[in-house]
């Protein structure tokens, strides 16, 4: 799906949505016209902006696509502004759209997060991915005993110890009855907190160790290329799209294995 927060005009999303899924989807347009429950006539005049879409038909919209709230929030301002009568109201609307896209331009604004650390022990959880990997073992069959998290990281014991002490500090993890035990939360570092950058390197190093060890569930992509500054922004705001759909598919099902995800997508 598009990322709503790079239009100002819903007619324009319609349009993009449209194009991108019926290559494969050719009911795509009739259901959607369904889930709004207005006619396919009435649908090609509001594209072609000879009408306008209501609140109540945008707010079926909203929910056939999917959208959180604040998604369906800009998406309600902009079919507002569609209707706007005078520039003195679509002005104080378009400046409520553009605050709205500027809080989802950090990622963090779009990524759940309910576990706060402080700065001295987000120091030690981002030095090494270690304490991230340890933790994201717990919920799984291996992450009960120490023993079996070090065999599977290949690091040593006293290490894992000293991870799993600290994560309990931090009421990241517990032990019961002599065994370990995840505790919900998401942790997430703004892009501009000094241990960003050695956050991704511990885990690109870590991507790096494993190519020796290549498996075919694995997937290590690498494509430099040339562009159009415009295909390189619309990648760009593909991948940022799609981080939040990957993180709620990361939340189904009972966690069983460990994995990694690394995106790097740059001007070189």
């Amino acid at each position: 799906m598009l990322d709503i927060y790079n239009y100002d005009d819903y007619r324009l999303f319609f349009k993009d949505v449209l194009q991108s899924q019926e290559r494969t989807d050719k009911k795509y347009r009739g259901r959607l016209v369904e889930a709004m429950r207005i006619s396919t006539s009435l649908f090609s005049q509001i594209l072609k902006g000879e009408k306008n879409l209501s609140s109540e038909q945008g707010l079926e919209a909203a929910a056939f696509f999917g959208f959180g709230d604040k998604e369906t929030d800009v998406f309600m301002l902009m079919i507002e502004l569609g209707r706007a009568g005078s520039v003195k109201l679509q002005s104080r609307i378009k400046g409520k759209i553009q605050v709205l896209q500027s809080e989802a331009k950090s990622i963090s604004a779009r990524v759940p997060k309910d576990v706060v650390l402080s700065d001295v022990d987000k120091a030690t959880y981002y030095s090494s991915w270690l304490y991230t990997g340890v933790r994201n073992l717990l919920p799984t069959p291996v992450g009960k005993e120490l023993k079996t998290i070090a065999e599977k990281l290949g690091v040593p014991l006293e290490k894992v110890d000293t991870a799993i002490q600290f994560l309990i500090e931090v009421g990241l993890c517990e032990r019961k009855n002599g065994q370990l035990y995840y505790k919900q939360g998401f942790t997430h570092l703004d892009s501009t907190h000094p241990m960003i950058l050695r956050h991704h390197q511990n885990w690109r190093q870590r991507a790096i160790a494993k190519m020796d060890f290549y498996k075919d569930p694995h997937v290590h992509y690498t494509s430099p290329m040339s562009l159009s500054a415009e295909g390189a922004q619309k990648i760009r705001d593909y991948l940022r799209a799609n981080i939040k759909e990957i993180i709620n598919l990361s939340r189904e099902g009972s966690p069983e294995v460990g994995y990694c995800l690394n995106i790097d997508w740059y001007e070189y």
